[in-house]
């Protein structure tokens, strides 16, 4: 008798064999002979076309509920078998008929596991990538369920290849080396195979996240095995290629076998890329005919990613020789093949949807060459239909960088992506500087303002959303709270590493981090999966907008740094203007120079602001001066090195700076701006002093900081937690329901790996350092405002899109819109003289940013804090914020007092004469 099974599926199944229940009493023999012929050791080829042959007379009938489980592992072999013979789509169609088998007699969701695996294999290599992760997370859904035939290495090698295409290469080297991890230690040749595979896509992904050094190590070790050493010859040259040591790269080219290199497109797109990179144009040429004979004779209709690098080299090759029309139908060309759903043969068109193919940023490579092309096209011509074109291209490329940023799962990666993509702004943005006459200097310079924000912080951005959409959507708790387990045993695994001297423990906590990391890579995908978290828009940077919502009492200063210029806008709330300065009117040595000059400590002597930093002030500020003497605080946006830079320290003339007549504030981008409201209830604060008191029992390494306690004891009224009391679990539970928090302790920011930047509360145990990944994903977005008097909260390893990745970054992703930090290493009695007066200002109703400035400029009236008045001392904090509405601000009405009293004194005590002879 047939079990009860699911009749919609069952009938579905019917319906597509056209058979009947019962006839698969006559297929046993059948199978049996299939099944033998499928597991001998060294089949023949016609030994193989017989078990086809006879897999495919079983699965023509509907079995009986009993035999159903030998039928799906039947479907699951002839997909095996055609994949082994190439017949991709009829492997697809097997393993889906497998799948449809167990669903219609309700088999156990493992049974399938496999079919899974295999199709998400098979769709990858048809490049359907959406319908490849899709069963890859299924198979990685299940195989957690299975004890054995599970082949973890398998899937995990197959997800890393998967994210590897789509640019996610950081998270790809965690895949792949957790593939590595389930090999054993014997020769046998499966394992040999295995490790070269999973070892070889390890070393690809290294040297795409620039870690050329390890990549080729991997590689020189794998051709000991004397596997597929041709392709490896061609994989190690393309690192070589990548750093730019073409000669080395050719020397590798040139001991592969001859019979390979002839056919192979890989092999001869190196060599073009060689010849390019060392500008030998000839070369270039006759390489890239020997190339294309290989792409005519391939007339597959499928995409092909080498095809595409080739046209991409056909592309640069004629733009070297100025012909831009033909560089154009090129990259067209590549498009074509680099995009999944691009048929178009018109290069005055470009895709129109979004995709994450396979060599998403090779594609993303494409277009802004075709966009420079177009640019570069009839240029002396009055109408240049290129013009459009290119802004059109410009427009499609960076939509394309933040749709793959989007599919990304994790910071690192976006962080990265950002960097490569912030190299092409800054030739749009160029770009558009020169076209200023043919398409208009307002619509050129709205252009480049738009730009050049959306250039900066992007992953921050996604960063912020998705957390609050986790916020916002519902997501079911035991999601959100599974999250916050894995992450705190990641941050329990940092601790530990920092704490440990043990190289034999290291091993295991690098293999517990990554399976760490992995599986918060699997998690996350479940929250990419619920409806809503991933959606697309297309929004331009809404400037309107912006300029309405802007107090009348607030300016933008945005800086953008390219190749050519430093970019210049000055926004409020009726005007965008800007100023272009070459790079070569800067004086960078001498201005950079300045401002780390700042960072290093003096007690005695004056503060000496020379010549360069007087003209560069005037450069920065004297084009807006009549704009900037209208408002009273001035919100800047940096970018590049000046992330860093202190420039409330701007001199504006002999005696004054700027900080004396402007409350200062920063945010990453223009598109963070919002105008926000303070709450009137002050008595929220919630503040920490864990490492006061502490001197007989402090097993961390951290110094007591015994001024911490009065320093919160001043603050407005609250709950004060001091000592044992400000414990990072107490901090975890309370944090969110506070509208103020002031920490006063220790921070540490890492200049190598930002995810080890941490803040340090009451040393209890392993678990006192809150990491910046966990402080992240908490819920702050009822603080209104951080105060971090702790050294190093806006310090951080820097990024060309992104800035400094630093604690700050942390809190802004988790809510908080108002953030006091400090740059570089804080002195105690400093902190503590800032916080108070900071407070005093802020309940008196200034704006943060302006009750910041107000207490610098007490601290520097106070002669019993003389001996702290260089700049090192009270420059270190700075507030990332927002606009405030209906805040009382006397920044304006002060300035004349100021003037008077402080510049008198700051003129003597702080400027040195020769100040006034160095302009």
């Amino acid at each position: 008798m047939v079990k009860k099974i699911g009749v919609c599926f069952l009938a579905g199944y019917l319906s597509l064999l056209g058979g009947s229940l019962g006839d698969s009493l006559q297929s046993r023999p059948q199978l049996d002979r299939a099944n033998f012929l499928y597991f001998l050791d060294n089949p023949t080829e016609q030994q193989d076309i017989e078990a086809m042959e006879l897999y495919q007379q079983v699965l023509s009938l509907v079995p009986e509920s009993a035999e159903a489980l030998d039928y799906v592992l039947a479907a699951e072999r002839l997909g095996n078998l055609y994949l082994s013979y190439g017949k991709v789509e009829d492997a697809k169609k097997s393993y889906n008929q497998g799948i449809l088998l167990a669903r219609a007699f309700q088999l156990g969701d493992t049974t399938v596991y496999a079919h899974h695996l295999y199709l998400g294999e098979t769709y990858f290599s048809l490049s359907q990538l959406d319908s490849s992760l899709f069963h890859l997370k299924q198979a990685e859904l299940l195989q957690s369920q299975l004890n054995s035939n599970a082949e973890p290495e398998r899937l995990f090698n197959a997800l890393g290849v998967y994210h590897y295409e789509t640019g996610n290469f950081n998270q790809s080297v965690s895949y792949f080396t957790k593939a590595e991890s389930f090999l054993s230690a014997d020769n046998s040749d499966w394992e040999n195979y295995a490790r070269y595979s999973f070892s070889s896509n390890k070393a690809s992904a290294l040297y795409r996240i620039e870690q050329f050094d390890q990549a080729q190590q991997i590689y020189r070790e794998l051709l000991k095995l004397g596997i597929n050493t041709d392709q490896l010859r061609i994989n190690l040259a393309n690192t070589y290629i990548e750093q730019g040591l073409s000669e080395g790269a050719l020397a590798i080219l040139d001991s592969i076998d001859s019979n390979f290199a002839s056919g192979s497109l890989s092999y001869q797109n190196l060599r073009s890329k060689v010849f390019l990179q060392q500008g030998d144009l000839e070369k270039l040429e006759k390489q890239l005919s020997i190339a294309q004979k290989l792409v005519s004779a391939d007339t597959g209709p499928g995409k092909n990613l080498q095809k595409g690098i080739y046209f991409i080299l056909r592309g640069d090759l004629e733009m070297r020789k100025n012909k831009f029309e033909s560089a154009l139908n090129y990259f067209h060309s590549a498009i074509v093949q680099l995009h999944s759903d691009v048929k178009l043969n018109d290069p005055f068109s470009n895709p129109q949807q979004m995709t994450l193919g396979m060599g998403a940023l090779t594609l993303f490579e494409a277009l802004t060459k075709k966009a420079k092309a177009a640019w570069a096209m009839d240029e002396n011509k009055e109408k240049n239909p290129g013009v459009e074109l290119g802004i059109q291209t410009w427009e499609k490329a960076f939509s394309l960088s933040k749709f793959i940023s989007l599919n990304y799962d994790n910071e690192e990666a976006r962080i990265f992506l950002g960097d490569k993509v912030q190299v092409a702004y800054q030739e749009a943005i160029d770009g558009l500087f020169h076209l200023t006459s043919a398409i208009g200097e307002d619509r050129a310079m709205k252009k480049a303002f738009q730009w050049a924000e959306e250039s900066k912080s992007e992953g921050l951005k996604i960063g912020a959303m998705e957390e609050a959409k986790k916020r916002s959507l519902g997501m079911p708790e035991n999601l959100i709270q599974e999250e916050k387990n894995i992450l705190f045993s990641i941050s329990k695994n940092y601790q530990k590493q920092l704490d440990n001297r043990n190289p034999e423990l290291q091993n295991q906590l690098d293999k517990e981090l990554l399976d760490l990391n992995v599986e918060l890579s699997r998690l996350r995908e479940k929250f990419r999966a619920f409806p809503g978290f991933i959606s697309f828009e297309e929004q331009s940077f809404e400037l309107e907008k912006l300029q309405k919502s802007l107090p009348a009492e607030y300016g933008i200063l945005s800086l953008f740094n390219s190749r050519e210029n430093l970019f210049l806008f000055w926004l409020d709330r009726k005007n965008l203007s800007w100023n272009i300065i070459p790079q070569q009117d800067l004086d960078w040595e001498g201005i950079m120079g300045w401002a780390e000059s700042i960072k290093s400590p003096r007690i005695s002597g004056r503060y000496t602001a020379d010549r360069v930093i007087l003209g560069f002030s005037k450069q920065l500020l004297n084009p807006f001066q009549s704009r900037l003497d209208v408002v009273d605080e001035l919100l800047i946006i940096p970018h590049g090195s000046f992330h860093s830079f202190p420039f409330e320290l701007l001199p504006q003339d002999s005696h004054t700076f700027l900080l004396e007549a402007k409350a200062i504030s920063y945010q990453f981008s223009a598109r963070f701006v919002g105008l926000t409201k303070r709450s009137k209830d002050q008595d929220l604060m919630l503040s920490f002093a864990p490492f006061a008191g502490i001197e007989t029992d402090n097993p961390s390494e951290f110094s007591p900081l015994p001024g911490s306690e009065a320093e919160i004891q001043k603050l407005p009224q609250g709950l004060r937690l001091v000592g044992k009391e400000g414990k990072k679990q107490v901090f975890l539970a309370k944090a969110p329901g506070y509208q103020m928090i002031h920490l006063a302790t220790h921070a540490v920011a890492s200049s190598q790996d930002p995810k080890e930047a941490f803040i340090a509360f009451y040393p209890e145990g392993e678990e006192y350092r809150l990491f910046a990944q966990e402080l992240a994903t908490q819920h702050l977005e009822s603080v209104e405002l951080v105060y971090l008097s702790a050294c190093e909260t806006g310090g951080g390893k820097q990024s060309a899109s992104e800035g400094l990745i630093s604690l700050a970054r942390s809190f802004a992703i988790a809510g908080v819109d108002q953030l006091v930090l400090s740059e570089w290493v804080s002195e105690d009695q400093v902190s503590q003289y800032l916080a108070h007066r900071f407070y005093h200002h802020v309940e008196r109703g200034e704006t943060y940013a302006n009750s910041l400035r107000l207490a610098k400029l007490d601290f520097l009236e106070d002669p019993t804090m003389a001996q702290f008045h260089h700049p090192f001392f009270w420059t270190t904090y700075r507030i990332i914020g927002q606009p405030e509405e209906g805040i009382k601000n006397s920044a304006h009405l002060l300035f004349s007092l100021t003037l008077l009293v402080v510049s008198f004194f700051l003129g003597w005590k702080f400027f040195p004469k020769s100040l006034g002879a160095s302009g």
